[in-house]
């Protein structure tokens, strides 16, 4: 695997703007002297982009940021694909807690992470923005 380990500081990519998903993910943030990163090396992260891609515009109803947490809404046929998302993002970022749960006919994929790590979550936040803004439009 070929890891981007340049350290960064949550502050640095607070604005990411148009920095693709690989340039903010694929980083590593010490905390407390643990290593926070997600394992993936470039590949398999873009594949995994696109995997979340398609299913953001199948389904994603709703994105909450709150800094180091973020919540995504999904239709209910989703369910299956949004488990299969968090069993994988699980695996490849261990640091991050990573809940589905069901609220009405909705899905709910919750990712919080330490507040150090909050930049990880900006590339979901902001692909989410991009599709729910995609979907308004057509």
């Amino acid at each position: 695997m070929n890891l981007d380990r340049e350290l960064f500081h949550p502050d640095d990519y607070a604005n990411s703007g148009d920095r693709g998903y690989s340039e903010v993910v694929g980083r590593e943030v010490q905390d407390r002297g643990k290593t926070i990163a997600c394992s993936l090396g470039e590949a398999d992260l873009a594949a995994r982009h696109r995997d979340v891609e398609e299913l953001f515009a199948e389904g994603l109803t709703a994105a909450d940021h709150y800094g180091d947490l973020l919540e995504l809404r999904f239709r209910e046929r989703c369910a299956p694909r949004v488990e299969a998302l968090a069993a994988a993002e699980r695996e490849c970022c261990p640091f991050m807690q990573i809940e589905v749960r069901r609220d009405g006919r909705e899905i709910v994929l919750s990712l919080d992470c330490p507040p150090e790590a909050a930049a990880t979550l900006v590339p979901f936040a902001e692909l989410a923005a991009r599709s729910l803004d995609s979907s308004a439009a057509a």
